[in-house]
């Protein structure tokens, strides 16, 4: 969304739908500065296959308000394992944090491909095809997987992708983390695939500022007795490792500074 005010302004939105059982989403939207007349925003908060009446707040510095009121029906989820959300209430007394939680979809096939974000209220207001994968936020940006397992994006709060992070010969599963300037990530080295037939034990390193990669761990170096003892194919059904062998697969990453 684009738009320029002959004043600096702020902008707020407010997303509606026609149902009662679900509460008015309202965000201020984040741009370069509070009071501006050149703004710039991705609109969040629409629920999936609804009309959604958006409502946006000019306020400019004197305490001057103005309100632009649209509809848009949003598209319907995506997800071919989305069967449907359940609601339980519970009696947590924690403040609830601002934002939206990531929850990846279904089980069986296509499931994990993407994933929904929700609000404190269960309500659907998004989705992210997200590849089984994690989603991190660093200096206000998102990063997450694109071009299947090859490539991680760096995406800026109006969407657009400003940096791909190639993985080259590595094919990334499951989880990474963000230290610094590193990111770290689970990874299944295509050359070992294809000499030992071995997938998802290895650990690779990004450079976020210049895009190097590095292994930083095999876990046959690490743990050789392991692989000695272990060597059956994965024979499941569903599991996209069917076929090879896959010792470790650890499905989540973290960096401890020890």
């Amino acid at each position: 969304m684009y738009f320029k005010t002959e004043n600096p302004a702020k902008i707020s939105e407010t997303i509606s739908v026609s149902n009662s059982d679900i509460k008015d989403f309202e965000r201020d939207l984040k741009g370069d500065s509070d009071y501006a007349t050149e703004h710039e925003h991705f609109l969040t908060g629409l629920v999936p296959g609804k009309k959604n009446t958006i409502t946006l707040t000019v306020t400019e510095k004197n305490g001057k308000k103005k309100a632009v009121r649209f509809d848009w029906t949003a598209p319907e989820i995506k997800s071919p394992t989305y069967k449907g959300l359940k609601i339980q209430k519970g009696n947590s007394k924690e403040n609830p944090v601002d934002g939206l939680f990531v929850f990846p979809t279904g089980i069986g096939e296509g499931a994990g491909k993407y994933s929904l974000l929700i609000d404190d209220d269960g309500v659907i207001r998004g989705e992210l095809k997200t590849n089984f994968l994690n989603v991190k936020f660093k200096d206000g940006f998102l990063y997450t997987t694109v071009g299947g397992e090859n490539g991680v994006a760096k995406i800026n709060r109006l969407g657009q992708i400003e940096r791909v992070y190639n993985f080259g010969n590595y094919a990334i599963h499951h989880d990474f983390t963000i230290v610094g300037d590193s990111l770290y990530a689970l990874a299944t080295n295509k050359e070992v695939l294809i000499k030992e037939n071995r997938v998802c034990d290895s650990v690779v390193k990004i450079d976020l500022k210049d895009g190097n990669l590095t292994e930083v761990l095999d876990f046959k170096n690490l743990l050789p007795e392991l692989y000695e003892k272990v060597t059956g194919i994965i024979n499941h059904p569903v599991l996209t490792n069917k076929g090879h062998m896959d010792t470790i697969h650890p499905n989540s990453i973290d960096y401890v500074d020890g």
